[in-house]
């Protein structure tokens, strides 16, 4: 799955959906759910462009799944808003599951960061 979605991640297609979700009109009870996703876009841009600019394939490919699972959880975020903002019956599961994605982009963001392609040799000896 992963290698079918990391061009989504590496040319900004994942980024513009995500952009586009900030701006759809949801129900102002969910904007501090929407400030959360702002901060947490803000950690995936950086750490895909930072990836991106080392132009090094096999370090795209090591963090790949990281960063497409950092998006997976944004946009799921955004569409339980967009669906508790239409039907009622899904605003406890977007206020729970914020949380959860919350904490996994935090964890990606900071792997990713942390990460130097140099150390990728000692991944293969491992």
């Amino acid at each position: 799955q992963t290698v079918a979605a990391i061009r989504h991640v590496t040319t900004g297609g994942y980024l513009k959906q995500i952009r586009a979700y900030e701006n759809m009109e949801i129900n102002p009870r969910f904007a501090a759910i929407r400030e959360r996703l702002v901060a947490m876009t803000a950690k995936y841009e950086a750490v895909v462009n930072a990836v991106v600019e080392t132009k090094n394939q096999e370090y795209i490919d090591f963090v790949a799944r990281r960063m497409v699972e950092m998006a997976g959880h944004i946009i799921m975020t955004y569409l339980l808003i967009i669906d508790a903002s239409r039907d009622e019956q899904f605003a406890t599961s977007a206020e729970v599951y914020v949380n959860y994605a919350e904490a996994e982009v935090e964890k990606h963001f900071n792997y990713i960061r942390k990460m130097d392609a140099a150390q990728l040799a000692n991944y293969r000896k491992a």
